[in-house]
């Protein structure tokens, strides 16, 4: 399950993952992270 902080989206984990990038990402800063959400088809290769 996934529910967007940002939006009232609902859908699955990987859904919920190409939707924030492709809606949210620009918005929200990364901390302490590499830089996932640039790298596109990142969903598909799962979170480390």
């Amino acid at each position: 399950m996934g529910k967007c902080p940002r939006c009232k989206w609902t859908g699955s984990a990987k859904q919920f993952q190409r939707h924030f990038a492709s809606k949210h990402f620009k918005s929200k800063k990364p901390v302490g992270k590499k830089k996932v959400f640039k790298t596109p088809g990142f969903a598909k290769k799962g979170r480390r």
